[in-house]
């Protein structure tokens, strides 16, 4: 087993002022709040709490980033390329783009600064896991606390549907939590102090991802708590709570889970699992979009608007790409183009029509992030985003099962980040937008154990076999394990 001396504990200079570590814990609490009106100069951002958080300390970690060094940059100069070239194949239509008050250079500007953001918050996030145990102190525990209050809010909010006296102070509570959205959703639907179910569910399919994958690192007491209480809460909020679209990365994560413990004892090759998942994911896809009729009738015949309107984005989103496979419509262009290819059946949504024709609501979406980079930077986009992600989850697979054979004991990073690599590609099925920074904070990780040496001991903060609740491996499992690695 390795020692607790040398390569972890040299990085004790990476440490940086408790002041900047609290600050971004506490960032990593404010996750989910985000209904909250901040600045509308923000734009995208003007209702995340936690960017209020994020802005200022991305600025203040700038000057000691090592980007070059970092898995990252090669995801971040794909990306960057992918929509320099579709902006250039599509340079004469951005620029005489409208709709409603924007043009194609506005959407194409703001778009491109989220994605510099992300990127810039995701190499901040890299930065801080320099700094021993901050996996866990900076982002595990903040993730799990604001989990239970969320889960007190849900039943709180659950109760102010059969009691107006506790709907009242809920409502007070509401009122200050998320000042840009206070009206709640219909009963039925938990959203809390969210925007939406949908982005209520986003953050709790991560938390389930996190419990899931680093349960063993915490004490005896609190290992059953998180095993028996809180897990099957966040899973009843998941099912019940009316987030319909989150249904499918639950699922997912549940079944990875269980794959990815046979793979991490030998069982099976790592990169059987990545191309399985990123195999799931593709076939949803085209059978979503090769069966658009059956698809369309039994949407129809049911009485979900929103289920239209999310079909409709979805399909206009193919024929966009179908129009430009290569390079797509250009980043943020997916309104204009999709204003003349919706499906004829999409304009019976009415919130398909007010979305592209009022002048107050929010911008079209296309409901789907593998739809959006598909029709807005074409093949070259899915290959740059979806290629370099499937890699990072592979080579993140290799280096769990090296980490394994070093420490004579079960890798519970790898295996929660190889979860992170299933919440990635399911939640992009949901959402649109590349703001979503436990999505980045989800790859910024990834890259971190690849990036860094002894990711397993950096990680947690000690060597994962000091932990009661780590497996350690039999003797003959760890002689199998080193002979198999020797063979590889």
């Amino acid at each position: 087993m390795t020692s607790l001396s040398g390569h972890l504990y040299q990085q004790t200079s990476a440490r940086s002022f408790p002041l900047i570590q609290t600050a971004f814990a506490f960032g990593v609490f404010l996750i989910p709040f985000n209904g909250f009106q901040t600045l509308s100069a923000f734009g995208e951002f003007q209702a995340e709490m936690a960017f209020l958080i994020f802005l200022p300390l991305v600025i203040v970690s700038l000057p000691t980033l090592r980007p070059l060094r970092s898995p990252l940059m090669l995801l971040f100069v794909a990306i960057v390329a992918a929509i320099g070239l579709s902006t250039m194949a599509n340079l004469e239509q951005i620029l005489s783009a409208s709709l409603r008050d924007r043009s194609g250079v506005n959407k194409l500007v703001t778009s491109m600064i989220t994605v510099i953001f992300m990127f810039a918050f995701a190499f901040t996030v890299e930065r801080r896991l320099r700094e021993p145990g901050a996996f866990v102190q900076q982002i595990f525990k903040p993730v799990f606390y604001v989990t239970l209050f969320l889960l007190v809010m849900s039943v709180f909010q659950v109760a102010s549907w059969h009691s107006g006296g506790v709907a009242a102070v809920y409502n007070k509570i509401i009122a200050v939590l998320r000042t840009r959205y206070e009206e709640q959703w219909d009963a039925g639907r938990i959203d809390t102090v969210s925007f939406e179910p949908s982005i209520l569910a986003l953050f709790l399919t991560f938390s389930l991802v996190l419990m899931l994958g680093l349960r063993p690192l915490q004490a005896r007491q609190q290992r059953m708590f998180t095993t028996f209480c809180v897990i099957p809460a966040v899973l009843g909020v998941l099912l019940f709570g009316g987030a319909r679209t989150g249904l499918l990365s639950v699922f997912a994560i549940l079944a990875f889970h269980l794959m990815f413990a046979m793979v991490l004892r030998r069982k099976l090759p790592p990169s059987l699992t990545i191309v399985a998942s990123g195999g799931l994911f593709l076939a949803i896809h085209l059978a979503v979009v090769a069966n658009e009729s059956a698809v369309i009738s039994f949407i129809l015949a049911g009485d979900s608007v929103s289920n239209l309107s999310r079909f409709a984005a979805i399909i206009a989103s193919f024929n966009i790409f179908l129009t430009s496979p290569v390079f797509g419509a250009g980043l943020g262009q997916y309104a204009f183009r999709a204003l003349h290819l919706m499906p004829s059946w999409g304009w019976l949504s009415p919130e398909v029509v007010v979305q592209f024709y009022n002048p107050f609501p929010s911008w079209p979406p296309n409901h789907s992030l593998p739809m959006r980079i598909a029709s807005e930077l074409g093949s070259i986009g899915v290959v740059a985003y979806f290629g370099i992600l499937s890699g990072f989850g592979i080579a993140v697979a290799n280096k769990a099962k090296h980490e394994q054979r070093r420490l004579g004991a079960y890798p519970v990073v790898g295996h929660t980040l190889l979860l992170a690599y299933v919440f990635i590609l399911f939640s992009g099925i949901a959402f649109d937008s590349f703001r979503q920074f436990t999505v980045w904070m989800s790859i910024a990780a990834m890259a971190a154990y690849i990036r860094y040496r002894e990711p397993e001991t950096l990680l947690t903060g000690r060597v994962p076999a000091l932990y009661p609740g780590v497996r350690r491996l039999a003797t003959r499992d760890r002689e199998d394990s080193a002979l198999g690695g020797a063979r590889r």
